[in-house]
């Protein structure tokens, strides 16, 4: 496995947050047909995506994980993906990438996201403690074909724009 270990890392869960002088580890081997074995989707022709937020000391994220107050316009997908989970589960930074109009979500297809569909809470707050490593989600397009896609990928609530070629 190519996981660096340090003595102040752990492996982290919902119901194992790190201390104050401790991190999460963070398991490149967890990240399935995103992975290196992979070649990071190219082997099968669906390149994967890795995503990962910017380091802000002390910031902890708003998690929407009241399947109550969900966002109106939060995909359906997402929303049963999240009621699907138990509740200390939901405790994450959600990722939801889809086609920019309908054209593009046709293109586009199914997208799969490797190893969870946000970034758990786990990590956070980033405290700058030495050996962290900031959380990745990998998004895996399982059918691209060549073409130009205009996607957009929504983090909770903010949107970021990209471009897949």
């Amino acid at each position: 496995a190519y996981t660096v270990s340090h003595s102040n890392q752990k492996t982290c869960d919902f119901d194992s947050k790190p201390s104050k002088k401790q991190v999460c580890r963070l398991d490149v081997d967890n990240f399935g047909e995103c992975g290196r074995n992979n070649s990071y989707g190219y082997k099968s022709n669906s390149p994967c995506i890795f995503l990962k937020l910017d380091r802000i000391y002390g910031c902890e994220p708003e998690y929407y994980n009241d399947t109550k107050e969900l966002p109106e316009e939060m995909p359906k997908g997402l929303k049963d993906h999240i009621a699907s989970l138990d509740v200390k589960s939901r405790n994450q930074v959600w990722v939801s990438c889809q086609g920019e109009d309908g054209s593009d979500k046709e293109i586009l297809g199914e997208v799969e996201y490797f190893p969870t569909r946000g970034f758990p809470s786990y990590f956070y707050p980033y405290l700058n403690v030495k050996n962290y490593v900031s959380p990745l989600v990998a998004v895996k397009f399982t059918r691209p074909d060549g073409k130009k896609i205009y996607f957009k990928l929504k983090l909770s609530e903010t949107f970021i724009d990209f471009l897949y070629f």
